[in-house]
């Protein structure tokens, strides 16, 4: 879902906006779902520790190709001030900001509540990132 969220149509801010919203979205439905499925998720064993660093590792992987290609068109504010963009650096940046909206750390609050937070985070992070941004 972030995947195809990343090819959506619109801005570099629109698609990374709608790439953490599934993510999100994904954490809120797992912790919906039942009363241990978000503990399930950061089990320190065996298959689920392998998948949790697999999806890690594709989640970082898929946000440095994401800002490359932004860097690439010229779209990242940081080279348009002059200044050299660190993409790993960057999205190790974005995966820390957005961790507080993921399992153990996602908010005991309604989906809105949840949206509500989210769309101020995106709104600061995505301001100082890129050049396209419109506050949503």
């Amino acid at each position: 879902a972030m995947r195809r969220a990343t090819m959506r149509q619109g801005s570099w801010a629109d698609r990374l906006r709608a790439m953490m919203n599934e993510r999100t979205d994904m954490f809120i439905e797992m912790r919906d779902e039942g009363e241990f499925a978000v503990e399930l998720l950061h089990c320190p064993k065996g298959s689920v520790r392998r998948a949790q660093e697999t999806f890690e590792r594709e989640q970082f992987e898929l946000l440095v190709d994401f800002l490359t290609a932004a860097s690439d068109e010229g779209q990242l504010r940081a080279e348009a001030n002059g200044q050299k963009s660190d993409v790993p650096a960057m999205a190790e940046a974005i995966m820390i900001a957005y961790a507080s909206f993921s399992p153990p750390r996602l908010p005991p609050l309604t989906s809105d509540e949840i949206h509500r937070k989210l769309a101020a985070l995106h709104d600061i992070i995505l301001s100082g990132l890129f050049l396209d941004h419109d506050a949503a």
